[in-house]
């Protein structure tokens, strides 16, 4: 539904200056937009609601157990494709967050399609250079996890869109990108294939959400080493990336004024929300 309303949001940086932790703000700001009625700032208001909810104690532990399970289970396949791999979670920070359902709103795109606050990523430790053969792997094990989680008793959603635009010819040429895909038959809509698909900086990785009947909605992303460099330290680095894709979300914020433990600004100013990030790093593979 098209917004013909102007698009107006409460200040941020007015409620995280006046809080002393981000449960607060968070909680406070909800308020800020139920108490401005708009079809936008109800839109807004719902989805951090919906994400603040998954931050509960019982939801966390359901996801704590969800991630142990899973990394039993890839334990499994690092044996079988005799691989070593690496699982991290994390949780998507506050400003980034506030950042992305603006641009949803303002843009009138569908607040359901955001549903990348809580994820997983398995990296296959592979080496620095992709071959035919990473590639295939990549795809050979978002197979099994898919297979693992419906056989679980989740749900796999329809991947959101890619919106992208096509990635410059002078990255592509030094990709590997398979000609057809090789996600099972069937479940190629569950999956955002950036891997026929990268970003136009290049940005290569499979991603696909996962809905359990009774538990958490998370996402699940898996990546060759290379993609991962790419993705950290490459063309595909996430920092300059996220600059571009948020401009116009309208967040500027004095963080001398914050109190908040965890809020930080990067060398280039670009803020930091430590308190809302949840990474844990475990390697494992054959021993």
């Amino acid at each position: 539904m098209a917004l013909t309303e102007k698009i107006s949001f409460p200040d941020l940086q007015g409620v995280l200056e006046s809080k002393e932790t981000l449960d607060e703000a968070w909680a406070f700001y909800v308020k800020l937009l139920r108490a401005n009625p708009s079809i936008s700032n109800s839109l807004y208001a719902n989805k951090l609601e919906e994400f603040r909810h998954m931050l509960a104690p019982t939801k966390l532990r359901e996801l704590e157990k969800e991630f142990y399970e899973v990394k039993e289970h890839l334990r499994k396949l690092s044996k079988k494709y005799d691989v070593k791999m690496r699982l991290t979670r994390r949780q998507k920070d506050f400003i980034g967050l506030n950042e992305k359902i603006r641009l949803y709103i303002i843009n009138n795109k569908p607040m359901d399609t955001i549903r990348d606050f809580l994820g997983f990523r398995v990296t296959l430790c592979t080496g620095q250079g992709d071959t035919k053969e990473t590639i295939k792997l990549c795809y050979e094990v978002l197979n099994e996890l898919m297979q693992y989680f419906i056989m679980n008793g989740s749900l796999l959603t329809e991947a959101e869109p890619i919106l992208e635009g096509e990635c410059e010819e002078s990255i592509k040429e030094k990709l590997i990108i398979p000609s057809e895909s090789l996600v099972i038959p069937g479940f190629e809509d569950n999956v955002k294939d950036y891997i026929r698909n990268p970003k136009a900086n290049g940005y290569q990785s499979l991603h696909c959400v996962v809905r359990k009947t009774d538990g958490p909605l998370f996402e699940i992303q898996i990546r060759t080493m290379a993609m991962e460099y790419r993705a950290e330290f490459g063309s595909a680095s996430h920092l300059p990336y996220k600059i571009n894709k948020y401009v116009g979300a309208g967040i500027k914020l004095d963080l001398s004024k914050i109190k908040i433990k965890g809020f930080q600004a990067s060398g280039d100013g670009q803020i930091c929300d430590l308190v809302g990030l949840v990474n844990s790093v475990d390697p494992f593979g054959l021993l």
